[in-house]
């Protein structure tokens, strides 16, 4: 069925343009990172370890925002950090965090 991979979900950099990392009509290898409540697939060419939620986003449902979360910066993007994140219920799964939020975000290192 058709789905859509987001930009920020076909490589492990900034990508201002799909037809930088793919072309129309290219095949390429996708993982399903997220099945939502409505049925929609969320995409990734980005290779992510197996996870047992059905949908992460669902596993910080109801957390307090004061909590913190230990994570792994992935990559930067323009105004973004895409980060690994274990989840409360101990999966992990892939945020995105506004440098806006982040003190002195060039600070940040990969990995």
């Amino acid at each position: 069925r058709p789905a859509l991979v987001r930009t920020s979900r076909l490589a492990e950099r900034h990508v201002r343009d799909a037809s930088e990392v793919v072309q129309r009509g290219q095949e390429v290898d996708v993982w399903v990172y997220r099945v939502a409540a409505d049925g929609r697939l969320g995409l990734s060419m980005i290779e992510y370890p197996n996870s047992k939620l059905q949908d992460p986003v669902s596993a910080f449902e109801g957390v307090s925002s004061r909590k913190w979360f230990k994570g792994v910066v992935r990559y930067h993007a323009d105004r973004d950090l895409f980060v690994d994140v274990l989840a409360p219920e101990g999966a992990e799964v892939q945020g995105k965090l506004a440098k806006a939020a982040v003190p002195s975000p060039e600070k940040v290192s990969v990995g």
